[in-house]
């Protein structure tokens, strides 16, 4: 009895474990990876300053990573795609970030430092596009599940966030690019580890590439992701600044990110339930409707405190929206161009998108203030929404046109 339940258990203990250490790497990098960007991210800007730059200069540096991602993430994903080297890939674009960082901290001339900001942001774009890519592969038919491996990242930027804010305050900002060598070391031998395989195309790289820019549902989801993307760099350049002319102070700030962070995990978290509810169409729906809510009621704030429970609809707005695009993107790509979709759609969202609102923000800012802004960024989401929602009929229209022809077809056929 005892020996026939060991023989039953074995393999599917011997399962559980497997499932269990294979998920390991990759709630592993993202944490490494996403502590790293916590660690460096927020102080590059401060780094700038006190390297005596301009705030043309700043500016300059500050807006060259959008414009190469929008080339490197799709670049890479298709490369990776094409040569079927998705870990190789990764590897060498997070050996790359790791070495444009170090040249980073040492440089102090602009002439050398707009080289090196380009070399890090194009080996940094591609690196999430890829693991995300190979963490879905991964899951197979449990893809909903990535929110919940998503989430480690997040906790790693709540935790180095926290941790290296106060290492710099204390001890100068050579803190943040120690911490980040760390971490992002952390992260390289994590994505090293990635069990994953590449799928294999059973087609040409440029016949399945053809295929996906011709798909009606990716033109529709890549449309959204703009003006959406457009509308979010909006509010997230500006809100600070909105909130010093309401009198709020930089600990106040800092908290209001805190906030956006432990909005983040549950949505993570439960993402895979939303996802098998609603599906990634249904989920990208409601995240865009949250975060039109969202930048309007940033437009009403007259004490900066309310910052902090509005922050919390950071969740349902960015968590949901990130983890809808990406099993939206999967479910469009054709077989074995998984890295390449994710790498279009983070060069549009990241690039094109970043860059395109941050202009349009200052152009707004200067002519009718933040207020005006973050409602014209609602408004303008709910525009991406009616996009996404009058494509979705028309498609669902044809579908149905085709069947009711095949169904009149069939019985015309059996008729005669």
């Amino acid at each position: 009895m005892r020996s026939g339940r060991a023989v039953r258990c074995g393999p599917i203990c011997s399962f559980a474990y497997w499932v269990r250490m294979k998920t390991t790497a990759p709630k592993a990098f993202y944490f490494f990876f996403f502590a790293a960007l916590g660690a460096l991210s927020p102080y590059l800007v401060l780094y700038y300053q006190d390297l005596g730059f301009t705030g043309r200069q700043i500016g300059l540096l500050a807006g060259i990573p959008p414009l190469i991602a929008l080339v490197s993430s799709p670049f890479w994903g298709a490369v990776a795609d094409a040569r079927q080297r998705h870990k190789q890939v990764l590897v060498l674009a997070m050996a790359g970030t790791l070495i444009a960082a170090g040249l980073l901290s040492q440089t102090t001339q602009l002439f050398w430092l707009l080289p090196v900001v380009s070399l890090y942001a194009f080996c940094l774009a591609p690196v999430i596009p890829l693991v995300d890519n190979a963490v879905l592969d991964l899951l197979g038919d449990r893809r909903d599940e990535y929110g919940r491996l998503r989430l480690w990242g997040t906790i790693g930027w709540g935790v180095s966030a926290v941790g290296v804010g106060v290492l710099a305050e204390r001890g100068g900002l050579g803190w943040p690019f120690g911490c980040f060598l760390v971490l992002m070391s952390g992260g390289l031998l994590a994505g090293a580890c990635l069990p994953a395989g590449p799928v294999k195309a059973r087609r040409p790289f440029w016949v399945g590439f053809r295929e996906l820019m011709g798909k009606r549902a990716w033109v529709v989801l890549m449309g959204t992701v703009f003006i959406v993307g457009v509308c979010s760099a909006i509010v997230r350049n500006f809100l600070f600044l909105h909130l010093e002319s309401l009198g709020a102070g930089r600990d106040l700030m800092g908290l209001s990110l805190t906030f956006a962070v432990v909005g983040e995990l549950p949505v993570f978290f439960f993402s895979d339930r939303m996802l098998r509810r609603w599906g990634p169409r249904g989920l990208l729906i409601f995240s865009i409707l949250a975060f039109s809510l969202q930048a309007f009621l940033f437009s009403l704030m007259w004490v900066p405190w309310l910052v902090l429970p509005f922050q919390m609809l950071h969740g349902p707005s960015f968590s949901a929206l990130l983890t809808a695009r990406i099993a939206y993107a999967k479910e469009i790509a054709p077989e074995g161009l998984g890295a390449t979709a994710q790498g279009l759609l983070s060069g549009v969202s990241a690039g094109l998108a970043s860059s395109a609102g941050a202009l349009i923000g200052g152009v707004l800012y200067d002519g009718v203030g933040a207020v005006v802004a973050f409602r014209w960024a609602s408004a303008g989401a709910l525009l991406g929404l009616g996009l996404l929602l009058a494509a979705g009929r028309t498609m669902d229209t044809r579908k149905e046109l085709q069947s009711t022809g095949s169904s009149s077809g069939t019985g015309s056929e059996s008729n005669s």
